[in-house]
């Protein structure tokens, strides 16, 4: 049976050593290209470029490369020799996919399974057979079962010379050899395929030169890599004069090479990137015209594999001398018991902290010696990039050369600067809260473009919150909110008002008036914590409507900030939103006309055009005058 359980461990294999835990192929090891890496630049929608440089003797490069990188490289690879050659072709074996594969195969091995369903699959092929005692030759006539369900006894038959039919116990059976080669080789073939044998070992790509001799090449290319992920720290100083502004990055390498020696640069932004199949070939359908009468079903029937039962000898059990969990909890001690011995081992730490505060406050100079201040923070943190800008992206280039090995990750230093900010509070109108949050006030002034990712507030050398910071462009204000600010509660009232109508125009009998919608925001806030504050109130910026007063507002794209003062007590102020509205009205409108009458009197209007507005207002009053009339002749007649 060695030969068998082999056989059906293979199967199993096929399928259960393709996908990672995670559902994906695993990369693989690979061994290092003639030509090394030397650049790599790591993007934000996960992608990376590629450069390998170096000298080259001969007409002929070969690159080893990953199995799932071959599609982006063919769509991007660009060879330049720096002394006058070119690169005349690029060759690599063809891909054919799992389902051509798989279909060009027999169909005795193309769904063959474990080796019942092998056996069953190869019914009628030349067979030899060997037990501890005997040999048997003959075509395989099928299996079958002469026990029971729980206690199976299955037995192979056999049509040897003299058409006489061998029975064999499998479980006789040390070994099993199918004649048939073509059967064997295709058996093969379709367990590389379930095994995926081109996700496992490398691709040679060949690059073909114009020309032999020495070569000093660079080649590049972009493949599938890890997004980059950043992370901040704002440090708040005692003086709270300016902030300290740190970052660092952690890099993966996943591209199956080692970087040693390379320059990295991680670049912020996600510029436009897609997949595209370039290496397996591609297939045109056709229609089949067979007629239904000259066609056959090809399908054999299914036969459904037989699993082994667990060996219950081979199975650990478990450490009786361990108590289990269960045993631990029926054996605790009683709530009374464990009450008791708490709450002795709470007062015997309760005196030992007493005795502590009392030598402490004895001793006015006990300072906790470790603790972590600014200035140590900033000087145990470097600056180890350069910034730059390349079109719409910003790219941090790594000062000196980086070593990451295959399948591990390194934390790149980014940011280490002061800049300017404050601990303020912050008010978002539009989370409908009435409880303002601690946050930080800073401008980016660091020279680089902050990414999003998390950022950790520390404050006299402790930690006090965290948040999740957006973009920040280079000299943009932002705000990291940390923590709810309990002691201030903030009400809001809205008014709507009209004020400051402005005539526009007259035109055939229609006025047109502009006047202003006013949006009026009431914040009433109530101080209980006995100190003041700087409140920043965040609000959307609104199409069409503008601020009022916004001298010292800060405008950052679609939102705006107004800073408070926010004394002790109960405070107020209000926020004012203007938007122009045009209006169009008859001149039979008494808006209209009260606008007209208030317009001849002003002294900036010409005398002719006063003039010309008295007799259209004579006129609409006379015919005002005329209608009442009929009104009430109408009226009477009823």
């Amino acid at each position: 049976m060695k030969s068998i359980v082999v056989l059906a461990v293979l199967a199993v294999l096929a399928t259960a050593c393709t996908n990672n835990s995670e559902g994906g192929t695993l990369p693989s090891r690979l061994v290092q290209s003639e030509l090394p890496i030397t650049r790599v630049v790591l993007y934000r929608n996960g992608i990376g470029y590629i450069e390998r440089s170096g000298t080259v003797k001969g007409s002929l490069l070969n690159l080893r490369i990953r199995h799932d990188q071959v599609k982006d490289i063919l769509k991007s690879l660009t060879v330049v020799d720096r002394k006058g050659g070119y690169a005349v072709n690029i060759t690599l074996p063809v891909e054919k996919s799992s389902m051509v594969k798989m279909s060009e195969l027999p169909p005795q091995v193309r769904d063959s399974g474990g080796i019942l369903a092998i056996i069953h699959a190869f019914r009628g092929a030349q067979a030899r057979v060997e037990t501890s005692g005997a040999t048997y030759s003959g075509r395989i006539v099928g299996v079958e079962n002469l026990g029971t369900f729980k206690k199976p006894n299955y037995r192979l038959t056999l049509l040897g010379k003299g058409r006489t039919l061998t029975v064999v116990s499998l479980s006789a059976i040390t070994s099993l050899k199918v004649m048939d080669k073509t059967l064997t080789v295709g058996l093969e073939k379709a367990l590389d395929v379930s095994l995926n044998k081109g996700t496992w070992k490398p691709i040679n790509l060949t690059i073909h030169l114009s020309r032999g001799g020495n070569h000093d090449l660079t080649v590049s290319y972009v493949v599938e890599m890890p997004i980059w992920k950043p992370a901040y720290r704002l440090v708040i100083p005692e003086d709270g004069k300016n902030i300290l502004l740190q970052g660092w990055s952690v890099v993966d390498n996943l591209s199956g090479d080692d970087w040693s020696n390379v320059f990295l640069s991680l670049t912020a932004g996600t510029p436009l990137a897609f997949k595209y199949d370039l290496y397996t070939p591609h297939r045109v359908g056709r229609p089949d015209l067979t007629p239904p009468e000259n066609r056959m079903a090809e399908a054999p029937p299914t036969v459904h594999d037989a699993t082994a039962s667990v060996n219950e000898e081979n199975t650990p059990k478990a450490d009786e001398s361990k108590p289990s969990s269960a045993s631990r909890y029926y054996n605790r001690p009683s709530p009374k018991k464990a009450y008791r011995s708490y709450s002795r081992r709470r007062m015997s730490r309760g005196l030992g902290g007493m005795a502590e505060r009392a030598s402490r406050d004895k001793d006015s100079s006990y300072v906790y010696k470790n603790q972590v201040t600014y200035e140590s923070m900033k000087r145990s943190y470097r600056n180890l990039v350069s910034g730059a800008q390349v079109g719409s992206l910003f790219r941090y280039d790594v000062a000196g050369r980086v070593t990451i090995p295959d399948r591990s990750s390194s934390l790149v230093s980014l940011i280490n600067k002061d800049v300017q900010g404050a601990d303020v509070l912050y008010y978002i109108t539009e989370n409908y809260d009435r409880v303002p949050y601690r946050a930080v006030k800073y401008k980016n002034t660091s020279g680089f473009v902050l990414e999003r990712g998390p950022v950790a507030i520390y404050r006299s050398g402790q930690f006090v919150g965290e948040a999740i910071g957006g973009v920040v462009e280079k000299n943009a204000t932002a705000f990291v909110p940390y923590a709810r600010e309990g002691k201030v509660i903030v009400n809001l009232t809205t008014k709507y008002e009209n004020e400051g109508e402005r005539l526009i125009s007259i035109y055939q009998g229609r006025v047109n008036f502009e006047e202003r919608q006013v949006n009026k925001f009431v914040y009433t806030v109530e101080n209980r914590s006995g100190k003041e504050f700087t409140m920043y109130v965040r609000r959307n910026i609104r199409t069409n409507w503008k601020p009022h007063n916004a001298k010292t507002f800060i405008f950052e794209k679609s939102v705006y900030y107004v800073p408070v003062k926010v004394t002790t007590g109960k405070s107020s102020f209000t926020i004012k939103e203007t938007t122009p509205v045009r209006r169009v009205y008859g001149l039979y409108y008494y808006k209209a006309r009260n606008m007209l009458k208030l317009l001849i009197k002003s002294t900036d209007l010409p005398d002719h055009l006063k003039k010309s507005i008295t007799e259209v207002l004579a006129i609409y009053d006379s015919v005002a005058q005329l209608r009442s009339s009929m009104d009430t002749l109408d009226g009477s007649r009823r």
